[in-house]
């Protein structure tokens, strides 16, 4: 991809940033102020009101008046997966980055960078780090979420190694930007229904798909954890079965991939950890859910076959567990473990 290459067929902006929005209003207006500050100007920001029942909607409103940059749209709730299908069917530009509406861009000079980055290095996808804000004790720490270190520029399958082969990485869409045409070629979309989840089903995809990536080593993503209103921060029967499903789907997707077996392993090993880290909460559930949970726990016991130690002791531990108690009896223990220890 050459420079006089970049946004063309596409009538647009450089970017799209496309920012889901449902019941936010607390954080909604530091989000889109980020992307307001940008130093580089050639952006829009696409926003969607997924049927929010606060004042979400009157905010990005107020922000389409302020700048036309902003393209609001309302609908009624259809759920984070729809809605992020929307979001890129409705948006114009050459690379697409998504922005969860409780979180913000930490820098003004994020698109700049990413812009940069693009021109001198033809890339198709660029990714930054995050720091992680604890909503409960306004704590902040940082997270690269293992994404290779700034300065180098992989093919996808190189960059999805080093993410993989030291760690559990978190497939998070929010710390990259996306050619356009490259996602398009990938031909997914996120699963209807889907309420977490979502993007690892896709995201992995897209990197291995990818022949240049690479990483700016800035932490630009200010992300809010502990937020009880949020899907990430509630536990749910929904929650255990996308986990536990996207887990398996993703395993077996893999396992039919032409990749080395390295890789596959490593990639396996990252998704059976979702199933690893669901599980156990089945014994959490009321009682109707507990057995509609159980029922699936067992019926994807099969993942535990491809669960992987990282060099981590906590892991090993339940590996060992799972070898001499059998997984029903190793996950109780490990739910124990959690509720007693913080284990």
């Amino acid at each position: 991809m050459g420079s006089e290459e970049i946004g063309s067929g596409i009538e647009g902006p450089m970017f799209s940033v496309l920012i889901p929005a449902y019941n936010v209003a607390e954080y909604l207006g530091e989000c889109l102020e980020s992307v307001l500050k940008q130093s580089y100007v050639d952006w829009e920001a696409v926003v969607i009101d997924d049927g929010s029942t606060d004042s979400t909607g009157q905010i990005c409103d107020r922000f389409a008046k302020k700048d036309i940059r902003f393209k609001v749209f309302h609908q009624k709730n259809q759920g984070i997966s729809v809605t992020r299908n929307r979001l890129i069917e409705l948006s114009k530009g050459a690379y697409i980055i998504f922005l969860d509406s409780d979180d913000y861009w930490i820098e003004k000079d994020l698109l700049q960078a990413v812009y940069n980055e693009i021109i001198k290095n033809k890339v198709e996808i660029v990714a930054w780090w995050a720091k992680l804000l604890d909503n409960e004790t306004k704590q902040v720490q940082n997270c690269q979420n293992c994404i290779p270190v700034a300065s180098e520029v992989l093919r996808g399958e190189e960059f999805v190694r080093q993410m993989t082969k030291n760690g559990l990485c978190r497939w998070w869409s929010f710390l990259y930007a996306f050619e356009r045409t490259l996602w398009d070629q990938c031909h997914i979309a996120y699963k209807e229904g889907r309420v977490i989840c979502e993007d690892a089903e896709v995201l992995y995809q897209v990197l291995l798909k990818a022949e240049r990536i690479c990483a700016l080593g800035n932490y630009f993503y200010c992300y809010r954890i502990g937020r009880e209103a949020s899907l990430t921060g509630q536990f749910r029967y929904s929650k255990l079965r996308d986990m536990m499903e996207v887990s398996a789907l993703n395993i077996q997707n893999v396992r039919k991939m032409e990749l080395s077996t390295d890789l596959k392993d490593d990639l396996c090993g990252n998704f059976a950890y979702m199933y690893m880290e669901s599980a156990p909460q089945v014994f959490g559930l009321g009682k109707k859910e507990r057995k509609e949970g159980a029922q699936m726990m067992l019926s994807y016991k099969w993942i535990v076959n491809y669960y992987k130690d990282f060099g981590s002791l906590k892991n090993r531990m339940k590996i060992i567990a799972y070898k001499i108690f059998g997984v029903r009896i190793s996950l109780w223990l490990i739910y124990i473990c959690q509720r007693i220890m913080g284990y």
